[in-house]
């Protein structure tokens, strides 16, 4: 349990057209009305994004992988100027367990150095493409300098002995694919859900974290969340969560830093 309440951060993954020529690369058929929004998850809802947190004064995380950053430095500025945190979505989208060690290690490298040479920036944590987090994916972090992940599944940090970083999980119901998104190609058959479905959902999230007093954490894609159906959803969350005491909006790494001072009880999925 955390010792000073929950803990929250709402994280976005930019994907952009990342995922979309990842997807092609292993031969999946990606739609053409998909390209649009997947260009915009890395242009214009990544600035509603932006201005969505900087407008509810909010430091957060955003994991975005090397080619959007690349191909969007003057937005990457922008956020690190505005306080956020950028965490590391691997360089191309491609799933980290399906590479081999040579082309996983140049995912890391690659967007490693860009951030240091561009920014001056060091990536501190991570979250894996689609979730997928290798057996040398603990070798790669330490090699670049990183302490968290955020793949896998639970609202209790605890610290990988074996891989020496702490993981930050997420509740699989915060990924707003799983609500918001039809997408048959990657196996998302469902009807999007109503809004008020999706916020009633993130709010019985939030209230178990709050009773377990976890840490909360969304796993939000700029092209979704910030659309105009589902922005009102994170507006409508964030002045629920706020109507709450012992709360404390944080990036991932201020939540791995709070885990390392021994803040944040260790817990275990």
């Amino acid at each position: 349990m955390d010792q000073e309440g929950v803990r929250v951060c709402f994280t976005f993954d930019v994907d952009g057209l990342s995922l979309l020529s990842a997807k092609r690369r292993v031969g999946i058929r990606i739609p053409m009305e998909m390209e649009a929004p997947l260009r915009d998850d890395q242009g214009h809802f990544f600035d509603l994004a932006l201005a969505f947190l900087n407008s509810a004064g909010l430091r957060q995380t955003l994991f975005v992988t090397g080619k959007v950053a690349e191909d969007e430095p003057e937005r990457i500025e922008a956020a690190l100027q505005a306080g956020h945190e950028i965490g590391f979505h691997g360089y191309s989208h491609l799933p980290l367990a399906s590479l081999s060690a040579e082309e996983e290690l140049a995912e890391f490298l690659r967007t490693q150095r860009y951030f240091h040479d561009r920014f001056g920036y060091q990536l501190k944590g991570m979250r894996a493409p689609s979730y997928s987090f290798g057996p040398r994916t603990p070798g790669n972090m330490r090699q670049t300098g990183m302490t968290y992940d955020s793949s896998q599944a639970g609202c209790h940090p605890f610290f990988e002995a074996d891989g020496g970083y702490w993981e930050i999980p997420v509740l699989p119901e915060m990924d707003d694919w799983m609500h918001c998104i039809r997408f048959p190609e990657l196996g998302f058959n469902d009807t999007p859900k109503d809004p008020k479905e999706v916020a009633r959902i993130y709010r019985d999230c939030f209230d178990y974290c709050y009773r377990e007093g976890g840490c909360f954490v969304t796993v939000w894609h700029p092209f979704v969340t910030m659309s105009e159906r589902y922005r009102p959803v994170a507006t409508e969350l964030l002045a629920y969560i706020r109507s709450h005491a012992r709360v404390t909006f944080c990036t991932m790494s201020e939540i791995a830093g709070a885990c390392a001072a021994g803040r944040i009880t260790q817990g275990r999925i």
